[in-house]
């Protein structure tokens, strides 16, 4: 894919940018190598450290958001448990 400048009056320009990622050839899969994915784009592929890093702290973080939803939801739930009977008890003991 290419994009190219144009001018003012809508002709083209003379600076064309090559907008593709470049990427490794694909080999042909045979042998021990059949059934393996492609390559990735060099782009994808050549991430730094601290970018890898980084995501793998967030993909992994997932589970502390987990424990803090069932945290929250058994307290909830405890809390309505402690209400139901608070509430039962106090009905109990009143006269209408």
């Amino acid at each position: 894919m290419r994009a190219v400048d144009t001018g003012h009056d809508g002709s083209a320009g003379a600076a064309v940018h090559d907008l593709t990622v470049p990427t490794r050839p694909i080999p042909i899969a045979r042998g021990a190598n059949a059934g393996r994915a492609p390559l990735m784009p060099t782009r994808i592929a050549m991430r730094s450290r601290f970018e890898r890093a980084f995501e793998a702290v967030l993909w992994n973080s997932r589970f502390v958001v987990m424990l803090a939803v069932l945290g929250s939801v058994a307290a909830a739930l405890a809390l309505f448990w402690i209400t139901s009977v608070d509430l039962k008890t106090k009905l109990a003991r009143s006269s209408w």
